[in-house]
């Protein structure tokens, strides 16, 4: 979720600059990539990796995704109300800064539809 803000602030910063906004966050995901890797054999979770290849085709996947969303209505409304209102306040000009935060929520959600609402 945050490698949108990430890239967007890298992206304002030059040189330099560019390299100490990224390296706060590269760091300890690249770390972890290489641990996971030498320790488990993929950098890619297990269960991310069982469920693209457990749950059928990517119509039944975003199918069950969009009924975990739905579920999180039922069983955590606060949270889905707050990501109602962050996702419909992208046309707002006083809230251009905050934009990247919203397209890394978005994109958060698209994979976790697409994998089937497994997080």
């Amino acid at each position: 979720m945050l490698l949108v803000p990430g890239l967007y602030a890298a992206t304002r910063a030059s040189g330099r600059a560019a390299i100490r906004e990224l390296l706060p966050g590269v760091v300890p995901v690249a770390a972890w990539a290489l641990f996971a890797l030498l320790y488990y054999g993929s950098p890619v979770p297990n269960p991310t990796i069982a469920a693209w290849h457990g749950m059928g085709s990517l119509a039944e996947r975003i199918g069950q995704g969009g009924a975990y969303l739905l579920d999180g209505f039922d069983r955590d409304p606060l949270t889905m109300v707050v990501i109602l209102i962050a996702t419909s306040t992208i046309g707002s000009p006083r809230l251009r800064e905050v934009r990247p935060i919203w397209g890394g929520l978005v994109l958060y959600l698209i994979v976790l539809i697409g994998m089937g609402g497994i997080p």
